[in-house]
């Protein structure tokens, strides 16, 4: 199932299960695609989006991806690419596993940071509340 819940500014987030690994590994050769046809003399195609990145979820922001280049027993550091400066060097990693980036994601709920609203069905986000360095890895 694809979990899609609506955030503030109206942006949907969808989170990859294994139902859907056929729709990861279409929106990561998508990206890929994109980032062969930025290349240039001075980007390479592996700065932008490194062939070893699958993407697990998509945004309208941007797109939170796990870079598979890693032994058998080490995490997969996650990187958010952001859509607007796809045209860049990807920076990061901004966690250094998904388990990292899913306990953000608990401490959020538990902070207030994230509440489903049933009475208008959507989820709020309060940034206000994030401290600056979770502001700052695009991953909450």
């Amino acid at each position: 199932a694809v979990f899609d819940k609506t955030f503030k500014a109206g942006e949907k987030f969808k989170l990859s299960s294994h139902a859907r690994m056929r729709e990861a590994i279409e929106q990561t050769q998508f990206k890929r695609n994109l980032a062969e046809t930025l290349a240039d003399d001075d980007l390479d195609t592996e700065d932008v989006f490194p062939a070893s990145l699958l993407s697990i979820t998509d945004m309208d922001s941007g797109t939170i991806c796990a870079d598979c280049a890693v032994d058998r027993d080490e995490p997969a550091r996650i990187y958010f690419e952001d859509h607007e400066e796809f045209h860049e060097t990807l920076d990061g990693p901004h966690a250094q596993s998904f388990g990292q980036m899913v306990e953000w994601w608990i401490e959020a709920m538990d902070r207030g940071i994230w509440q489903w609203s049933p009475e208008i069905n959507e989820w709020a986000f309060r940034r206000e509340l994030l401290t600056p360095e979770a502001d700052l890895n695009r991953l909450i």
